[in-house]
């Protein structure tokens, strides 16, 4: 969730009593604002990959490691066989010197009698592939000590035995290739045939601090505090902070502000340093970023503090008459990373929600979760997966080939094609799911509205038996993360099977503790309509594409292998559907402004309902005129599909002069 940051006012509110002694005609006092960020608060910044938050520290910082890598490598079938006489060089752009990394090749190979020969800006290594080391994700690796590397250019030559994994989609600006150990390096040979350009799939994980991260605040709202806010004019914002910056390393900072709780480029300003402390224009809603900066990998800033003040008047003519019964829930977690929705609206999304009467397989449920079963459970029956098939054919994550190919025997329909037919048709009906990678499985989670999170579905688990499973613990769904929690404190017996399973419970738990050692997701779930960018034989083989984005318990981290790693549970585990509710007093007598909004994909309008009344469209902005006494309103949300939302609520007592 987002932090409550601390809020003080600065000013006594005897500007409101003045208000509403009806001396509209003198010019309110100036009010001033102070929110500040410190210590744990900060843990709820978004943050790129390349940032941090070091809890020992109590600030943001830089993170320990980060990987070099420039092939998403979509496919591990084109490879470099190496010989004494086969040669394949990479070059890495180094910052600034290292403490030591960590070569990572996927494949990789050498033995006791016919090594690997890795060679680092001219010094040798005799690479013996450790499968133990190389974990689970098939990935081959070398620690390099940082004095063998140095800033600039780096060559990595590898030759002797084993291969490399080519990616030819990539232009190829730093891989090479020669033969026989002499001659030029030419960038245009690669492969079998010496005809290929791309890159090789070698990627660096560099122990010590990157260049440059960014942390990015919340949305901070300067009346935070009382359900009810006061008319802000903001006149003058000033940031303040004193981050600790050893030699080499810099802080930077930028705010921006605007007049809703959710960003909106025609209601907020850009970007503006606030560096110098020096007063820039606001209004209620501010956010901050810091670009912490380093030369040196081996030190970095540290951000433990940031201070908005802000000046201005307050208005209004209701505050004094009001008293908050029941605030509305306004809290909701977000996300470091921008997520791509499917529309369901798409032709090929309203073709397979028709084709296959998704509509009707659903419809027998009368919850949520009733509904959820249903469609998992349907599709677990379409066919039954992990057999040879006529083609050896793998098919992307699309529904529509899937459900076609799959039941003829005529393409692979393994546990991550089960996730991906899942995840479409609930996109489809207008749910929002994502396939979930684990180690050597794959799933699903979706929304739900009915708990508020997101939870696992699989409908692609057991071989030989058409059952379908949802995961709980003392009867609630849980998501991947609560999962990896689970195993990690060895509670797997908490764990509970929705249905029973047809195994031995134990059999599972045993298995799911390795599963949840590691996971990651795509960033979007349009893949029904858009495929690419995406790996092309999702799970036939390793996971090696570059594009998920993987949970990490440590931003140094067990599986180095990949780019997009975080540490931050909202940046799997964001709010969807929630309406958030925005009181703002007015200087009309019993008037309140309303503004409701909220991270709601594909919304179709507002519904209201004031004083128990029926269900009303809404606008997203109205007044609510209050009554005498105990005044209620209730909101939510409808998305395209008609599918609603929670509903958010707030009660006031309104006592008229």
């Amino acid at each position: 969730m987002e932090p409550a940051p601390r809020v003080s006012l600065l000013t006594p509110l005897a500007l409101a009593a003045l208000l509403a002694a009806g001396r509209a005609s003198a010019a309110p006092p100036m009010t001033e604002w102070k929110i500040t960020l410190e210590g744990e608060d900060l843990a709820g910044c978004t943050r790129d990959r390349f940032t941090d938050y070091c809890a020992d520290a109590g600030g943001l910082c830089l993170a320990p490691s980060y990987l070099i890598a420039d092939a998403m490598a979509r496919s591990s079938k084109i490879r470099e066989s190496l010989t004494p006489e086969v040669e394949a060089k990479k070059l890495f752009d180094l910052p600034a010197a290292v403490e030591s990394a960590e070569v990572l090749f996927h494949g990789g190979g050498g033995t006791e009698e016919e090594p690997l020969l890795i060679t680092v800006n001219g010094r040798e290594i005799r690479h013996v592939q450790d499968r133990e080391r190389m974990l689970t994700g098939g990935w081959d690796r070398e620690t390099i000590p940082g004095r063998w590397l140095r800033p600039g250019t780096n060559e990595l030559v590898f030759s002797g035995a084993g291969s490399l994994v080519i990616d030819a989609d990539e232009p190829g600006c730093n891989s090479f290739k020669r033969l026989g150990g002499r001659g030029e390096w030419k960038g245009d040979m690669l492969g079998a045939a010496n005809d290929l350009t791309g890159e090789y799939v070698v990627r660096l994980r560099v122990r010590g601090h990157p260049q440059e991260g960014v942390a990015t605040s919340p949305i901070l709202d300067l009346a935070a505090g009382p359900a009810v806010a006061p008319g802000m004019q903001v006149k003058t914002l000033r940031l303040s902070a004193a981050p600790e910056t050893p030699p080499g390393t810099s802080v930077r900072f930028e705010v921006r502000s605007g007049s809703t709780a959710l960003h909106a480029s025609d209601r907020w300003t850009s970007w503006r340093p606030a560096d110098s402390g020096e007063s820039l224009p606001g209004a209620r809603f501010v956010q901050w970023r810091a670009t912490l900066s380093s030369g040196d990998s081996a030190v970095t800033p540290l951000v433990k503090g940031v201070t908005i003040e802000a000046s201005g008047r307050a208005v209004g003519a209701n505050l004094p008459r009001i008293e908050v019964v029941q605030a509305p829930e306004n809290d909701m977690a977000v996300s470091s990373y921008p997520f791509d929705y499917a529309d369901p609206h798409h032709p090929r999304m309203r073709h397979l929600r028709e084709k296959y009467r998704l509509e009707e397989v659903v419809a027998p449920g009368q919850t949520e979760m009733e509904r959820f079963a249903l469609l998992r459970q349907w599709v677990r029956r379409q066919w039954e997966g992990w057999n040879d098939n006529t083609y050896n054919y793998c098919p992307q994550w699309d529904a529509l080939e899937i459900l076609e190919l799959a039941p003829q025997n005529l393409a692979l329909g393994m546990c991550t094609h089960y996730a991906a037919v899942f995840s479409q048709c609930a996109g489809a009906l207008g749910y929002h799911a994502r396939p979930l990678i684990v180690d050597h499985h794959c799933l699903a989670e979706i929304w739900s509205d009915e708990h508020g999170k997101w939870i696992l579905q699989d409908p692609g688990l057991l071989p030989g038996h058409e059952v379908a499973f949802q995961y709980e613990e003392a009867g609630v769904p849980i998501n991947a993360l609560e999962m990896h929690h689970l195993a990690a404190a060895g509670r797997m017996g908490d764990l509970e099977f929705v249905p029973p399973p047809p195994v031995p419970d134990e059999r599972l738990r045993t298995m799911f503790a390795q599963l949840y050692q590691r996971f990651g997701m795509p960033l979007r779930n349009d893949h029904l309509y858009r495929s690419e960018p995406q790996e092309l034989e999702q799970g036939m083989d390793q996971y090696h594409w570059d594009g998920h984005l993987w949970w990490t318990d440590s931003l140094d981290p067990r599986y180095p292998e990949y780019s997009l790693q975080t540490n931050r549970p909202e940046d799997f585990y964001w709010d969807l559907n929630r309406t958030r509710i925005d009181l703002r007093d007015t200087e009309t007598a019993a008037a309140l402004a309303v503004r409701l909004s909220g991270p709601i994909p594909h919304l179709d309008r507002f519904e209201v309902s004031v004083d128990q009344g029926e269900w009303q469209e809404s606008e997203p902005s109205f007044e609510w005129e209050l009554r005498p006494g105990r005044n209620r309103l209730r909101a939510r949300a409808v998305n395209t599909m008609g599918l609603r939302g929670p509903e958010n609520r707030v009660e006031l007592e309104y006592r008229p002069g």
